[in-house]
């Protein structure tokens, strides 16, 4: 998975969680994470070089990164997680 980032969403198992972001318009529906072990979730994905924000849907509601401590502020007033791809 080299050239891949590696998204983590750690919760209840046997969800459905979803991955938005910048990088896709905020599609909620257009990527979704595997349960690698129970309450894991995994995605690999190739993102191009810049500075992204994104969070995980889960049962409608939008949710900031708990892995990753650096959130900001949307324009609609939602919290976002920050990655930034080198």
């Amino acid at each position: 998975n080299s050239g891949s980032t590696k998204f983590v969403y750690l919760g209840d198992t046997g969800k459905k969680i979803y991955l938005a972001g910048t990088f896709n318009r905020w599609d909620p529906f257009m990527y979704s994470l595997e349960e690698v072990v129970s309450g894991r979730y995994e995605l690999y994905l190739p993102l191009p070089k810049g500075r992204w924000l994104y969070a995980y849907f889960v049962d409608g509601q939008q949710l900031p990164d708990k892995t990753n401590g650096n959130h900001v502020y949307t324009e609609d007033g939602r919290v976002a997680s920050v990655i930034t791809v080198e």
